[in-house]
């Protein structure tokens, strides 16, 4: 019933002209850019990994993702290679293999570790896209080196986790194919059918089929 609700809400939020309808769009694209993301369906996935919902947006989202639906964004973006775009499959694998020890008294050492790892790397992502860093290319700089901690340490980063993070970038930028490292979503991953009518601006919801990093789906 709440999910309804919520749904309706912004359904009729963004149908209305003007400021109502800008505010309703930006509060979602907004919720994605502070998660590291650009897509609803991006944010979605990456709040599996230790995300906790901070707002109605992401509760939302956790709610329908039990539910086993997607949420396609009513907009379009083009930007380069994001940081979790990046770290998605290590990621993943480590969610999956910590999904499969589920009634376990504890994990396994390296796992365990592991995940320790991907919930700094979250969180570090987090802390670079609320200051306005979400790519690849925003972390490097004029030589194409990763910039050093200090610079990034006024947003509250750590330097162990910082570390972490180039190391896990290390990692998937030397398996990464050429053309997803050259930025852009890669074209594996999962495909969205509309549950709402798909002419609706506000057609957010959609069935999807487990698989890799998802493409952008746009209803504009």
């Amino acid at each position: 019933m709440w999910v309804n609700d919520v749904l309706d809400l912004f359904d009729q939020c963004i149908r209305l002209p003007g400021e109502i309808s800008q505010l309703a769009l930006h509060q979602l694209r907004q919720s994605c850019q502070d998660r590291g993301c650009v897509t609803l369906v991006q944010l979605q996935r990456i709040l599996r990994i230790g995300g906790r919902a901070e707002s109605v947006v992401e509760l939302l989202l956790q709610r329908l993702d039990e539910l086993g639906l997607a949420v396609s964004s009513p907009w379009t973006s083009d930007c380069g290679q994001l940081l979790v775009e990046a770290l998605w499959q290590q990621l993943s694998e480590v969610w999956k293999e910590k999904m499969a020890w589920t009634g376990c008294a504890e994990l396994a050492e390296d796992l365990s570790r592991a995940w320790a790892q991907a919930l700094e790397c979250t969180r570090v992502i987090s802390l670079l896209a609320r200051a306005g860093t979400l790519t690849v290319l925003q972390l490097k700089g004029a030589d194409q080196q990763w910039l050093v901690w200090r610079e990034v340490s006024p947003y509250g980063i750590r330097e162990s986790e910082y570390q972490t993070l180039i190391q896990w970038l290390g990692k998937a930028q030397g398996g990464l194919p050429q053309d997803a490292a050259q930025g852009g979503l890669p074209q594996h991953g999962v495909g969205a059918t509309p549950l709402l009518e798909q002419n609706s601006p506000a057609a957010l919801v959609t069935t999807y089929k487990e698989g890799g990093w998802p493409p952008l789906w746009s209803l504009v």
